[in-house]
């Protein structure tokens, strides 16, 4: 390898470590219950159980998203409940009569 190839190198390894202290990673959070508050948790607990209790009183829900969009003529979209906040149940969160699947929007 020539020198001023070993000198290109080198200095995009040097302005890449200045470039990394300068704008560090940051940690991104898996939404697990060690990397968030209590009050975070309740937050996105509640605001999950008000969108999951209207989305359930309101619209009908399908196992299949063809299925779902014959019966309305609309887009279909899925809705799940997969995080419940430590303390919290099922049905706190997601509400009573919650179903899983696939409902218009």
């Amino acid at each position: 390898m020539n020198p001023k190839n070993l000198l290109i190198i080198l200095t995009l390894s040097i302005l890449l470590v200045i470039l990394l202290f300068i704008f560090p990673f940051k940690k991104i959070n898996n939404f697990n219950n060690t990397n968030l508050d209590n009050s975070q948790q309740e937050q996105i607990a509640s605001t999950s159980q008000m969108q999951n209790q209207l989305a359930t009183s309101t619209k009908s829900v399908f196992s299949t998203q063809g299925e779902c969009e014959k019966n309305t003529g609309k887009t279909c979209s899925v809705q799940t409940c997969d995080y419940i906040p430590a303390g919290k149940t099922f049905e706190e969160v997601c509400g009573k009569d919650f179903k899983k699947g696939w409902v218009a929007i």
